[in-house]
């Protein structure tokens, strides 16, 4: 009962951001699929896999491993930490940002914070390079940067 429910919750969740994401309209007339396209595909596939999750629910969650407590509150401060990244991530710009939500992450997965630090900015720089400069996708500088850079 309890995949069924999620299921259903995620569909509800997946109509939604679908008909939201449908929604959004842009002057710029650049991208041929508009910015529409996205939210849209990304909003039939959770669809599709969450209506999957409602007709097929498989096991229940009693045969399944029961989970500790520590990864409970690893993954509730993980989720927190995506919430905050989306919060900060215009003021502190997506390199800054993206580096903290590595770095926690890596943290949360037990790993050093010499491998947090060094995952973090490795990726956040790649990823600005490849987004912004590579496929022409402008991503936040963030407020921070914009000020020292103006000194």
């Amino acid at each position: 009962m309890t995949n069924r429910l999620t299921g259903l919750i995620g569909l509800v969740f997946a109509i939604t951001y679908g008909f939201t994401g449908a929604g959004i309209s842009s002057r710029l007339k650049a991208d041929p699929l508009g910015p529409d396209a996205f939210p849209v595909l990304l909003a039939v596939v959770l669809g599709l896999f969450c209506l999957a999750l409602v007709i097929w629910p498989g096991s229940d969650a009693s045969e399944q491993l029961p989970v500790s407590r520590s990864a409970t509150i690893r993954a509730i401060i993980a989720v927190l930490v995506m919430v905050i990244y989306g919060i900060v991530l215009e003021y502190l710009g997506f390199i800054i940002s993206s580096t903290l939500l590595v770095a926690v992450l890596v943290v949360l997965k037990r790993g050093t914070l010499l491998q947090a630090g060094t995952t973090g900015v490795a990726s956040s720089v790649v990823l600005y390079l490849l987004f912004d400069r590579i496929f022409g996708l402008p991503l936040p500088t963030g407020a921070v940067i914009e000020r020292l850079s103006q000194s």
